[in-house]
């Protein structure tokens, strides 16, 4: 991690179309310029595979799909504590994404995605329109907090349907 400071970071499964939604932060972001010292990482479902990449940064962002219960589509700004008192297996990945990055030396911070009640169950490539439309959400949160100006094409659009 030479010279970098803060890891942003998308986990998902993209095959299973909003349920990738931390990933397709990830690959818009890597579409955009943004400031020296930013290392951009496609988590995909590597669970506890992702620990060695956690340490070491002074900040690490997490963008995720959550089972919040809530409105699809709306985000969350969260920390490793606000994770801990949630509703256990929030995290849609194997391993509990909260326990984790506690083990981080770093600041975390995660941006969630809200898919509502039920987990997707069925493959399906693309996101829906709530769930793209809170991806350039994140993104845009992301780019604020990393010290970026908008984007001149904010209003492209990530795919929805599937296949």
């Amino acid at each position: 991690m030479t010279g970098s400071q803060t890891l942003v970071l998308g986990v998902g499964n993209v095959l299973l179309g909003d349920e990738g939604a931390g990933v397709y932060v990830i690959r818009r972001l890597q579409e955009l310029p943004l400031p020296s010292g930013i290392v951009i990482m496609d988590g995909g479902t590597a669970g506890l595979n992702l620990l060695p990449y956690l340490q070491g940064w002074r900040r690490v962002i997490v963008a995720d799909a959550i089972l919040g219960g809530g409105e699809p589509g709306t985000v969350y700004r969260l920390t490793p504590a606000d994770l801990a008192v949630s509703r256990p297996g929030l995290s849609l990945h194997q391993v509990d994404l909260a326990w984790l990055l506690r083990l981080s030396d770093a600041e975390v911070i995660v941006y969630a995605i809200d898919l509502g009640g039920a987990a997707p169950q069925e493959f399906k490539v693309g996101l829906s329109p709530p769930i793209a439309c809170a991806v350039e959400q994140v993104v845009a949160h992301i780019r604020e907090e990393l010290g970026s100006p908008p984007p001149a094409n904010a209003g492209v659009s990530l795919p929805t349907g599937g296949f």
